[in-house]
């Protein structure tokens, strides 16, 4: 009995042996499988983010690249324009397995001025509180006090950095990007799927690796009460409305007239061709855009008390005209941060903190109108975040970096 016992109990102990060895030897197997899975991901994450680099510096257009000629390494680039923004998609390839990512690529902007105003054969005044701050272009009469509406000017100097002269003209703005804004706008978009804003319940998110989605109608679009987010465009041939109670990331409007209810917060790039309004408190979040091109006789952008934007603002004026005229106009404690380019007039009684270049300052008030005066405001590139990324307005290859990775 006790050998039968000990054969029985040696038998057990190499049975335990055996299954302890298979797992241990399976747990090796998947740990290994693992591991090179592990690996094969992290080889496809290196590559798209190399693809996204090489995307950054090349031309619009789809390209299919072997990254290290030794034709394992495959991307595939996508670049295109996202509202004055590039856009990059990059899709990686290893054995099985892909990877796509998609990026939001800009210019740095450090090299830019406070401020260029045309030289008009007007000199620029400072009054109040007015403070000019960084590098600036000044007509060649230079920048003078001057004593509006029982106002002196407070500071002890007049421009806080160096003054240069500026040209009769801004220099132009980037044809090719002109060229990208208005195709985007004529585009019939026939590869998209299109949608009626009615048939959006509650949430409508679409990711950048995919086609874009349309919003489009030929009457005036309201959109409230509901989340749209991502790769999709919201175009109108008359107008779009925004309540206060959307939430919007990322998206593009198109429509000749654009308005925003008060209180509202957002991330989106508009391509307007009659007027943009901000009301009280709306706050257009990095990277946010206004652009207005095309025909109109009074091209016009308004931000009321409190409303902020953060990235860009553009208007092109095809027809300049004198007197009190603005074509962007900055209320009181509205602010703007990033660059604004307008080759009319602006009201600024808020606050620019960026690079701004205007072809003349108006200042309405209850006894006059004056021009290139400026009243109690500010213009400066103190605190501006040399990471700001913007776009290259004259085409000068400023160096490119990614804004933001977009889902």
């Amino acid at each position: 009995m006790l050998r039968a016992g000990a054969l029985l109990y040696a038998v057990f102990i190499s049975g335990i042996t055996t299954i302890l060895s298979a797992a241990i030897i399976l747990l090796y197997f998947y740990s290994e499988q693992y591991s090179l899975e592990l690996s094969n991901q992290n080889k496809l994450v290196d590559n798209v983010n190399s693809a996204i680099q090489l995307g950054i510096t090349n031309p619009y257009g789809e390209y299919v690249i072997d990254l290290y000629g030794e034709e394992k390494d495959s991307v595939i680039i996508n670049k295109s324009s996202w509202g004055v923004f590039d856009l990059v998609v990059a899709k990686s390839f290893w054995k099985n397995s892909e990877y796509t990512k998609a990026a939001l690529i800009g210019e740095y902007i450090d090299n830019e001025p406070a401020l260029l105003l045309n030289d008009n054969n007007k000199s620029l005044y400072v009054c109040g509180n007015t403070y000019v701050s960084g590098d600036v272009l000044l007509p060649k009469s230079g920048v003078k006090r001057a004593y509006i509406e029982g106002k002196s000017y407070a500071s002890e100097s007049l421009i806080y950095g160096k003054v240069s002269q500026s040209e009769k003209f801004l220099p132009p703005f980037d044809a090719d990007k002109i060229k990208e804004l208005k195709q985007q706008v004529i585009s019939a978009w026939e590869d998209e799927r299109t949608i009626d804003i009615n048939d959006v319940k509650d949430t409508l998110s679409n990711s950048f690796i995919k086609e874009s989605i349309l919003i489009f109608d030929d009457e005036e679009i309201v959109i409230e009460n509901i989340k749209i987010s991502g790769n999709i465009v919201v175009q109108s041939s008359s107008a779009i409305v925004i309540g206060a109670s959307c939430f919007l990331e990322n998206v593009i409007l198109i429509a000749p007239k654009v308005s925003f209810e008060s209180g509202f917060k957002g991330v989106v790039q508009v391509i307007a061709s009659d007027t943009v309004l901000l009301s009280d408190s709306v706050v257009l979040n990095y990277p946010s855009s206004i652009c207005l091109l095309g025909d109109a006789a009074f091209p016009f952008v308004q931000l009321n008390p409190y409303s902020l934007i953060k990235g860009i603002v553009f208007v092109d004026n095809k027809h300049l005209t004198r007197g009190y005229n603005p074509n962007i106009s900055i209320e009181k404690k509205a602010e703007i941060y990033g660059q604004v380019y307008c080759n009319g007039a602006v009201e600024l009684k808020g606050n620019i903190k960026g690079s701004s270049y205007v072809d003349r300052f108006v200042l309405k008030t209850t006894s006059s109108y004056y021009e290139n005066h400026l009243l109690d405001i500010s213009i400066t590139r103190d605190g501006f975040s040399p990471s700001f990324l913007g776009i290259d307005i004259f085409s000068n290859k400023n160096k490119k970096g990614i804004i933001v990775c977009l889902d």
